[in-house]
């Protein structure tokens, strides 16, 4: 319902799912559907009750040992924070998320945090920061076990953005 434009009834699913979820002890489903709060809440730019719900999110990701989901969910708070313009705690989260998509080895998660941490130097005009970034995340994104093209698209985009801010057409054409 949120993607066809319903956020309301996507709030009352949202929220009968999390009863259901809270009553039959699935705090796997718990932590899906507070993060999809957190998604809706973003989507309707009420920025501090999306960053409640990620960071309820978060409490049953961590309590269940889902690190993969909690890496994810820091990303998103970061996305949240950059969004606002706080871009040190959002690179702080990105930072965090990162480590823990390392730990589990999860590359495509890597590189989407990668990238975020490059469009958050990006918006603090530290471009050449933000392409070093991008870089790594296009590298990513191209691995043969990887092969996340809409990844790849970003970042190839995000180059492209850096290079017409600089004024550097030519370049910013190639991407």
């Amino acid at each position: 319902h949120l993607a066809s434009g319903e956020p309301e009834q996507a709030t009352e699913l949202f929220q009968r799912s999390l009863t259901v979820a809270e009553g039959i002890q699935d705090w796997q489903g718990k932590g899906q559907t507070l993060q999809n709060k957190g998604d809706l809440s973003r989507y309707r730019y009420a920025y501090q009750e999306a960053l409640s719900h990620y960071q309820a999110a978060q409490a049953v990701f961590k309590q269940i040992g889902d690190l993969g989901g909690e890496g994810t969910i820091l990303r998103r708070m970061g996305e949240v924070h950059q969004i606002q313009t706080e871009f040190e705690q959002a690179r702080d989260l990105y930072a965090q998320a990162l480590a823990i998509h390392q730990e589990t080895g999860d590359l495509s998660e890597q590189g989407k945090t990668i990238n975020r941490i490059g469009e958050a130097y990006y918006h603090q005009g530290s471009y050449e920061e933000a392409l070093t970034y991008y870089q790594q995340a296009l590298d990513i994104s191209r691995l043969e076990y990887v092969g996340d093209r809409i990844s790849e698209a970003k970042a190839l985009q995000n180059f492209g953005r850096v290079y017409a801010v600089q004024g550097n057409y030519t370049d910013a054409l190639d991407y």
